[in-house]
């Protein structure tokens, strides 16, 4: 079985992760001596501040906010940290969240994609499920959106990413047993239409832009290419451009990247710093990268997540860039192969699943980097530290490199196509 599977794109992958490994050991020292000391800090302060635990919410962040600024409490930090190596704190959890995501991967390819088509329903379920749980329970992890739910011992999960794999499964087995009803209204683009609502409602009220339009992405990409008619996407457009003016109505953080974006010199220092410094970090790199990067040090936020783009093109510069873009591209156009050559309509509409959320996911995060398309917080797959994001997609690719398994000349799927194209001129003579 392995000695079918499509090698090349199991490389692209391992080599982009190694690369990811390599950035993450360099552009999270910062970040990580920062969050070691502030752990420290709160460690020290909760011991020195008398009853802690019987004060209320509000009397003990004034306690801690008052011994965070004594010297007592700094020169502990200091202390700790020099015991303890606390520059590693990120680059160690990115190895583990590696490791983890690749027995992951290993695990989706051993399951046979029969497997996949009976659990699909299930894993669809599920996936919604915890859309709702999610907004259910108080904004965990210290973020303002509910996105993240905490797992004893795995930590922060983010529902919205397994959403991602789970609506590629059950849209792939829904477009399965329709066949030709998929290009007609009634049957096909209305019930379809409802079932991925169903599915971005709960994304959009996290609020979660980012995650939303990847979704909404992966169900148009199978679609079409299960049949949709093309008036039906002239319909979603129109229906899209509703939604996303209510969202810009409603959301205030949405309202002001959007804004942001279009009017950069209207906006004030603080809406515009992250994508400013972005610029920077990425003309500092120039032609061949620079020895000496400043943006790593604390001025670029996010840099291990969501901007490591910004801060590979200052590390590796331009040609640096185009080889990680051409890397890619190169396990975008492995993926539509691995389609092209499916042996049945359900791998066929899986692999255009994974490699479109894989595709979009990669462009949108390196045009916003680069000023062009307003802020979103997803990260850059394979590449960016985020331990759900790192799982899920390295499961997809397991379930892609699965398909590849079956691939042939000619897969299974096309000749049974070209038979029946055949039958009917066949017949109609």
């Amino acid at each position: 079985m392995f000695s079918k599977t499509d090698k090349w794109l199991l490389f692209a992958v391992i080599l982009l992760l190694l690369f990811g490994v390599w950035m993450m050991s360099w552009v999270s020292v910062f970040n990580s001596s920062e969050k070691e000391h502030n752990s420290a800090t709160i460690s020290y302060c909760v011991k020195q501040i008398p009853h802690y635990a019987t004060l209320s919410d509000e009397k003990q962040k004034s306690a801690m906010r008052i011994c965070k600024r004594t010297d007592k409490a700094k020169e502990w930090a200091d202390v700790y940290c020099s015991l303890n190596n606390c520059n590693d704190r990120f680059f160690l959890l990115h190895i583990r969240n590696v490791f983890i995501a690749l027995f992951g991967l290993v695990i989706a390819f051993l399951f046979p994609i029969s497997f996949w088509r009976r659990i699909a329903p299930l894993a669809f379920i599920i996936g919604f499920i915890l859309l709702v749980v999610v907004l259910i329970l108080p904004a965990q992890g210290g973020f303002t959106a509910k996105s993240w739910l905490s797992i004893p011992v795995f930590g922060l999960f983010q529902p919205s990413e397994a959403m991602k794999l789970a609506l590629a499964l059950y849209g792939a087995l829904w477009m399965e047993k329709k066949k030709k009803e998929v290009s007609t209204f009634a049957s096909g683009f209305f019930p379809y239409l409802l079932l991925v609502g169903f599915v971005v409602f709960p994304v959009m009220l996290q609020p979660d832009f980012g995650s939303t339009l990847i979704l909404i992405i992966i169900a148009s990409a199978m679609f079409w290419v299960a049949g949709g008619h093309i008036l039906h996407f002239i319909y979603s457009a129109g229906i899209l451009s509703f939604i996303g003016f209510i969202a810009y109505s409603s959301f205030e953080y949405i309202q002001k990247r959007v804004d942001t974006f279009l009017n950069p010199e209207l906006a004030s220092a603080e809406d515009i710093y992250q994508i400013e410094q972005a610029h920077l970090s990425l003309g500092n790199g120039g032609i061949f990268g620079a020895s000496d990067s400043t943006e790593s040090f604390g001025f670029l936020p996010e840099i291990q997540g969501d901007m490591i783009f910004a801060a590979i093109g200052e590390k590796i510069g331009f040609f640096g860039m185009i080889l990680i873009i051409g890397l890619y591209l190169f396990i975008t156009l492995r993926g539509i192969r691995i389609a092209a050559r499916a042996p049945d309509r359900f791998s066929m509409l899986i692999a255009i699943g994974i490699i479109s959320w894989f595709a979009s996911q990669t462009l949108i995060n390196m045009m916003v980097v680069t000023g062009l398309f307003p802020l979103t917080g997803i990260t850059l797959p394979l590449l960016s530290y985020g331990g759900t994001s790192m799982l899920i997609t390295l499961f997809a690719m397991g379930i892609l490199l699965r398909i590849s398994t079956a691939n042939g000349p000619q897969s299974v799927y096309k000749k049974r196509r070209n038979k029946q194209r055949f039958l009917s001129r066949y017949h109609r003579r």
